[in-house]
């Protein structure tokens, strides 16, 4: 009877630690698909964006949050008309905003499709690497001569892996926006976005 009563309880217990978080899964969100377009509807729980060729409706939560230049004192939403770039689970049937980019993206082109992001915690750099830690993975991109790192308002801090690298460290926050090249990941744009 003890038996049973001890693998009962490791199962119980095991089942516990091997659950994460909800507010943990919701604060980096892994990998994320995103688009630029104007805001054409807003309500308290979705988003409607006008992309190229469609509209993409996306739902709100608590814990989405928006990023607006410093000195911006806009609403919490996006309003109708503005452009942003929108950072989104997409876990059909749900596609739930994570991150918005408002008021940061000048005469950013609307691009043909959605691109990948990755939101997480840089556990490294070397060289032309960057870890960071997406959830409970670490996922490696690299950096060239062209990736740009900037401050969550937008603001370029840098252009190129050899200045880039100086600015990363361990344990800041970012949003990494990245293209698959052959076997690696290629970062486009760095947003440092702590809190």
């Amino acid at each position: 009877m003890s038996h049973i009563s001890l693998v009962v309880g490791v199962f119980v217990l095991a089942s516990g630690v091997w659950q994460q978080p909800p507010s943990v899964a919701a604060q980096n969100s892994g990998q994320l698909r995103w688009v630029r377009g104007a805001v054409i509807d807003v309500s308290p729980a979705s988003l409607t964006v006008q992309l190229r060729n469609k509209t993409l409706t996306l739902s709100l939560a608590s814990d989405t949050r928006v990023v607006r230049p410093a000195g911006d004192t806009s609403t919490d939403r996006p309003q109708v008309g503005s452009l942003i770039e929108v950072h989104y689970v997409d876990k059909k049937p749900v596609q739930r905003a994570v991150l918005i980019l408002s008021g940061t993206l000048g005469t950013a082109k609307v691009p043909r499709r959605a691109g990948y992001s990755y939101r997480g915690v840089i556990s490294r750099t070397k060289n032309r690497d960057v870890s960071v830690r997406v959830d409970t993975k670490t996922r490696v991109v690299k950096m060239d001569s062209k990736t740009q790192l900037t401050g969550a308002d937008g603001q370029s801090l840098a252009i190129g892996w050899k200045v880039a690298t100086t600015q990363l460290s361990a344990g800041d926050e970012v949003l990494v926006t990245y293209n698959q090249q052959e076997d690696d990941l290629l970062a486009l744009e760095i947003r440092k976005i702590g809190n």
